[in-house]
């Protein structure tokens, strides 16, 4: 792969556009559980946890598939992918950072009391595409997905200390 391609890649899929939308989408299945079941929305540590599960092909691939499996129990039947799972926050740190920015900045975020939520509305101009077998849509899925887990997850220094990290 030439320097130029992996280039363009990777300002794609870092794009703090693009993030921002996913950290959204994040939010908006946290606020759906947070209405349904009493729970806090995605907290904004949580939210450093979103970008490298969605952005990290073997971690999402790896989610399971269905907010019932609880966030420890799927992380002690993952050894690999919680040990790859700090690496890889770390790496997205300031990605993860970038899209709040820029979420926060377009009105698409709020950033308050410790918590990231949904403001205003976001209107996405994409060329269509298929949600279901494509990347962007596999993404936004688990986006979507992580903020609804990461709301169930309970204490989010425990959940941080699960993958070797803290708050």
């Amino acid at each position: 792969m030439s320097e130029t391609k992996a280039s363009v890649e990777y300002r794609a899929l870092f794009n703090p556009a693009f993030c921002a939308v996913l950290l959204r989408e994040a939010c908006l299945g946290a606020e759906r559980e947070s209405k349904s079941r009493d729970v806090e929305p995605l907290s904004f540590a949580a939210s450093f946890l979103v970008l490298p599960a969605v952005l990290h092909e073997p971690i999402r691939r790896a989610l399971p598939k269905s907010i019932a499996t609880s966030f420890a129990t799927w992380l002690a039947e993952n050894p690999i992918i919680r040990s790859q799972f700090a690496a890889v926050a770390t790496v997205t740190k300031d990605i993860t950072k970038n899209g709040l920015l820029f979420g926060a900045t377009h009105g698409a975020l709020r950033l308050d009391a410790g918590s990231v939520r949904t403001a205003g509305s976001m209107k996405i101009q994409a060329p269509e595409f298929d949600e279901a077998n494509s990347d962007i849509g596999r993404c936004l899925r688990a986006a979507r997905f992580m903020g609804r887990w990461l709301a169930l997850a309970g204490n989010t220094t425990t959940t941080l200390a699960l993958i070797g990290m803290r708050a």
